[in-house]
């Protein structure tokens, strides 16, 4: 080799080499090796478990510190909202401003997105946030807005590489439809989820082997997981930025050997000030983070098991945590932010001891994780939010004044709704039935418990289109323990038919069109008239409903006239939706456009009806209903179901109603002349608005309490003889000439 070159490629090393230092170096070669290690334990990790709902509930109720860390992308929003830049969705926006203006909280938001985009969704919230997977961190305050970003690792990091390969990236997204490239402030990374599945691997696959070429004397890491093709500064993950985030919200230090100053401690304390909230009436829309935190006025102050507040800081500083919750959908690379959480034991890890002894991890999408629990995806996560939202609004709630507005049936959470007859509803709030378990279990004690359930905003949150709102795996595996032990019915405003395709058990009872055509629970039996050989010659026994029953047969024709007639009407009006529900027809205009659009919806709807005096109106969140003239409703239909399932009982029957609607009110008023109890699914219900006992305050709080009655409360000697007692008529009913001959 001539002098001259080997001079040249000498310099050329040595410039290269002395960039960094030796800690850079060494830093990077243990990375190395933590990532082998890593991905050798990702080839024996099993699928995690379903997420635990009640037991992380019960466990947020009692704790005093808490801290949740939460993904973005794939968890709180999306794919397709991020790829469209669309804002977060404003329900979800709404949770995490309770959840962080909570004083018991602490709430992060991890993420891999720069820190510009992370600060345009979540930059008005009093949340901690992490951007480009750590690099970025911003602590959250009580203002309501976050402090400036901060980085330990930017000084060290050579970004001198991008430039070379992003004409590579923007190679491979040309030539892959469906893909698109995020070029980051000190990363890259190259989308393929919307790709053609085959294709888009094949494209990973070989844009990893030339990003691992061309890159290999760079300090960067090159990843392929989770759909996406990322170049990344070594050292950086979502668990390392754990570190300075739990040194702000802890009792851990990073400088030992150095005392950390009183006022610097306090400045970084995750614990802001309690604010007490004043949402904005009608609260469909995002609320200002620093009008919820404006009345912040006292340190809560809480010792681990110790729930007590206080005004001044407790003398150990910082409060122990004692509750965890980490949701994130990412990928295998950043999990360590979840082997991190779950260290207890890891002494390598200095902030091990201030981690709580309650730690739930939990990944989005069920696939194998180091994540101990799963949800199915983002609408699962936002279920999660809503519910410990309403936890923590409940407790910061302060005792309702006479003015307090409240609500029957809100169907937008907001606490000034207004009731049937337009009038603003006042009052003291309904009392949660969670909280009233103890009192509700006294008074059913030594009977039979039976439940009436509405579905859509009850076992189903409310959606835009009817047809979404679909039944989660975990309500309805609730729902069939429960009827396992109890009679259980569906009281819906949807066709008998379509309530039993939705939700998919044949061992309940529906009434469908809001009570007008009932069915019982399909059991096997042989066919009328016929001996044990059934008419076709097989022995089998034949699946049948164990009663039917339809109040409103002759209004059909007229129901049929007024859909065509309203459909007819309502043509051009985007948005509008018309459902034949057998013995009622629902007109949908929740996805109307405001102002003339509802209006001709309603003129339409009224000039149906004052052409046929057999039909009348009735209305429910944001739909008209037109149901038959006569004297039947859900409260009705509860009591005509009721009387069938205590022929079945030789003791009193004590039943539960729980719906979200205006036409649940029937049955609310009715349940007490049955001597049972009526529960309104909302969080803003007030005790003079509704007839309801008590409150839930949406469909996950719903399922919380039906499974505490079909699997945590144990089975009485009077239940099982009462089950042994019904199953034995019915295979009698069922096979009376096995009885005769005996």
């Amino acid at each position: 080799m001539p002098d001259e070159e080997r001079i040249e490629r000498h310099a050329n090393m040595s410039e290269y080499v002395n960039k960094f230092t030796i800690q850079s170096w060494a830093d990077n070669f243990v990375t190395e090796l933590l990532t082998q290690e890593q991905e050798h334990e990702l080839l024996s990790l099993a699928i995690p478990t379903p997420f635990p709902m009640k037991e992380v509930v019960e466990s947020y109720r009692t704790a005093g510190r808490r801290l949740i860390v939460l993904g973005l992308l794939g968890t709180l929003i999306e794919f397709s909202a991020f790829k469209d830049m669309r804002p977060i969705d404003d329900t979800v926006w709404k949770d995490l401003l309770l959840l962080a203006s909570d004083p018991r909280n602490t709430v992060v938001v991890v993420s891999g997105r720069e820190r510009a985009l992370v600060s345009q969704w979540l930059g008005d919230l009093p949340v901690w946030m992490a951007a480009e997977n750590g690099i970025y961190f911003r602590f959250g305050s009580s203002s309501g807005r976050s402090a400036e970003w901060q980085s330990d690792l930017v000084e060290n990091l050579d970004d001198d590489w991008i430039p070379s390969i992003i004409p590579v990236f923007r190679y491979f997204e040309e030539r892959t439809p469906g893909s698109v490239t995020e070029t980051q402030e000190h990363s890259i990374t190259w989308h393929y989820r919307e790709a053609d599945e085959d294709f888009g691997e094949i494209q990973a696959s070989l844009l990893q082997e030339h990003l691992e070429k061309v890159l290999g004397n760079q300090p960067v890491e090159v990843s392929l997981d989770s759909k996406q093709v990322q170049v990344r500064p070594y050292a950086v993950s979502k668990g390392v930025a754990l570190d300075p985030l739990m040194e702000a919200c802890t009792d851990y230090s990073r400088s030992k050997g150095e005392d950390v100053k009183a006022d610097e401690r306090e400045s970084n304390s995750s614990f802001p000030p309690l604010q007490s909230l004043d949402l904005p009436a009608g609260g469909g829309g995002p609320i200002d983070g620093a009008e919820a935190a404006s009345a912040a006025s006292t340190h809560l102050t809480r010792s681990k098991g110790d729930a007590a507040r206080s005004s001044e800081p407790s003398e150990a500083g910082t409060p122990s945590l004692d509750f965890a919750l980490c949701v994130g959908a990412w990928c295998s690379r950043d999990e360590d932010i979840f082997v991190n959480l779950l260290a207890k034991d890891d002494s390598e890890l200095p902030y091990t001891s201030e981690l709580p002894e309650q730690i739930w991890t939990c990944r989005v999408g069920e696939a194998a994780s180091q994540a101990k629990h799963f949800l199915d995806d983002e609408s699962s996560v936002h279920g999660l939010l809503a519910t410990l939202a309403s936890l923590s609004q409940a407790d910061a709630r302060p005792p309702p004044e006479p003015s307090v507005l409240g609500s029957v049936y809100g169907d937008d959470g907001s606490p000034s709704i207004r009731g049937d007859t337009g009038d603003i509803v006042r009052g003291e709030l309904v009392a949660s039935a969670l909280d009233h378990l103890g009192d509700i279990e006294a008074r059913a004690a030594g009977m039979q418990l039976a439940f009436f359930l509405d579905y859509d905003g009850t076992l189903t949150p409310i959606v835009d289109n009817p047809n979404a709102a679909v039944l989660s795996e975990e309500a309805r595996s609730t729902v069939r323990a429960l009827a396992a032990r109890y009679p259980t019915a569906i009281v819906s405003g949807r066709a008998r038919a379509t309530a039993q395709g939705l939700v998919q058990l044949d061992e309940l009872y529906y009434a469908g069109s809001h009570g007008f055509d009932i069915t019982g629970p399909i059991r096997k039996r042989a066919r009328a008239g016929s001996s044990e050989t059934l008419n076709d010659g097989s022995n089998d026994d034949v699946p049948l409903p164990s009663l039917s029953y339809q109040v409103a047969d002759s209004f059909r024709p007229a129901l049929e006239e007024a859909k065509g007639l309203v459909e007819e009407g309502l043509r051009g009006i985007k948005g509008a939706l018309v459902e034949d529900n057998t013995f009622s027809v629902s007109v949908h205009y929740r996805m109307v456009a405001e102002g003339e659009d509802r209006e001709r919806v309603e003129e339409v709807v009224d000039q149906v009806l004052s052409g046929m005096p057999m039909l009348r109106r009735t209305e429910g969140k944001m739909v008209y209903e037109l149901r038959p003239s006569a004297e039947w409703d859900k409260g009705k239909a509860v009591e005509w179901l009721l009387e069938q399932i205590k022929k079945e009982f030789d003791q009193d029957v004590f039943p539960f109603y729980i719906g979200d609607d205006v036409t649940d009110e029937d049955a609310f008023r009715i349940m007490g002349d049955l001597g049972g109890i009526g529960i309104i699914v909302s969080d803003t219900a007030v005790e003079d608005g509704t007839a309801a006992s008590y409150a839930l305050h949406n469909p996950l709080q719903v399922v919380h309490f039906l499974d505490h009655f079909a699997n945590v409360v144990s089975e009485s000697q009077c239940e099982r003889d009462q089950r042994d007692q019904r199953d034995q008529r019915d295979h009698q009913r069922d096979h009376p000439f096995e009885f005769a001959s005996a």
